[in-house]
């Protein structure tokens, strides 16, 4: 059967992120899962299916780490696909060939776990914007493993917090599922998917779906997620911050490069009346000075990632600074982070 590179393609990109990247027990986390109609990847924290068409009669498990770089690197628009007798997949493309194995029995644990969901239901609508606000407050390698979750509450509000900051967005319309944490590690991969717009729940896991009928699947945490509503109460002076800010943390930044923008931080610091942008690596160091209203008298700083600063500053450049604890507030969301005083 013939079927477009590029397409195929596509498809396997947007499944990609549910292949381990590591061994594990389950043999097959490391490939493609043609299932009837959809291909299918499942690395035991995320799986990813997504419906494809042309590849009826080939079902089966391919190698990921084979079969993508090769569709990548062929240059033909449109592919052969065929099954021989020593079960392979072959890709035919002009005058080449090439001969992967077909693993045909699916050993991943897919039905047993992924396809067991209640019915599917519409997710409020700024589900996925209160998500991404929310995930740089989650912690990271905590003795704590339920705070490097984010909780999404039937109350109608999504939050995180690692016990020395916390995130909360309100939630425009009900949430039709139980309340649930979600690892913060599985957001980034969840976040990429256009069009998501329905939700469903399963036994330790939750579900997505996407417009274009992209299922994603997540584990979700057992225990309960502790209250912390009392934490985000603080009465405390203003700080407005200069407009300039953004272009400010776009050159501190640069030092404070890390593998991921979650890991980058800068330092804000408020030292003998003076107010202070601060970063650095480990080959380079940054500070600048800058012009800030503040109702208030004392030292204090704070170390935030930037690229979340950024996306506060976009809602309000006004902040509330307490004894030991400053906090960001707009319009359904509120960040509270601790002081260093």
């Amino acid at each position: 059967m013939k079927i477009n590179r590029k397409e195929l393609l596509d498809t396997l990109s947007i499944v990609s992120p549910g292949v381990s990247n590591k061994e594990m027990a389950i043999e097959q986390a490391t490939t493609f899962a043609f299932l009837k109609d959809r291909v299918v990847t499942y690395n035991d924290e995320i799986s990813i299916s997504h419906p494809i068409e042309g590849m009826e009669g080939l079902e089966g498990a391919i190698e990921a780490k084979i079969l993508y770089p090769l569709l990548e690197r062929i240059k033909e628009e449109t592919i052969e696909l065929t099954r021989n007798k020593n079960s392979e997949i072959v890709i035919k493309a002009g005058k080449m060939r090439s001969g992967l194995l077909l693993q045909k029995e699916i050993d991943l644990p897919i039905e047993e776990e992924i396809e067991d969901r209640d019915a599917w239901t519409l997710i409020p609508e700024n589900l996925i914007e209160a998500l991404s606000f929310v995930v740089f407050s989650a912690g990271r390698g905590l003795d704590s493993p339920i705070l490097s979750g984010i909780h999404v509450s039937s109350k109608g509000f999504v939050e995180a917090s690692d016990g020395y900051r916390m995130a909360r967005y309100a939630l425009k319309g009900d949430l039709e599922v139980e309340s649930f944490v979600i690892p913060a590690s599985n957001i980034s991969s969840l976040i990429r998917l256009p069009n998501i717009t329905h939700i469903a729940q399963g036994i330790g896991w939750i579900h997505f779906k996407t417009e274009e009928g992209t299922e994603f699947s997540s584990r979700i945490f057992e225990e309960s997620y502790p209250n912390a509503t009392s934490w985000l109460k603080l009465d405390g002076k203003r700080l407005v911050l200069p407009e300039n800010i953004e272009e400010v943390l776009n050159r501190a930044v640069i030092l404070s490069a890390r593998k991921t923008a979650a890991d980058e931080e800068v330092l804000f610091e408020l030292e003998g009346g003076k107010f202070r942008v601060v970063s650095e690596c480990d080959v380079a160091w940054f500070e600048e000075e800058v012009e800030a209203e503040y109702e208030g008298s004392g030292e204090f700083s704070i170390r935030i990632a930037p690229s979340f600063l950024k996306d506060i500053l976009k809602r309000t450049t006004l902040c509330l600074i307490g004894t030991n604890k400053i906090k960001f507030v707009g319009e359904g969301w509120e960040y509270v982070s601790l002081l260093k005083v």
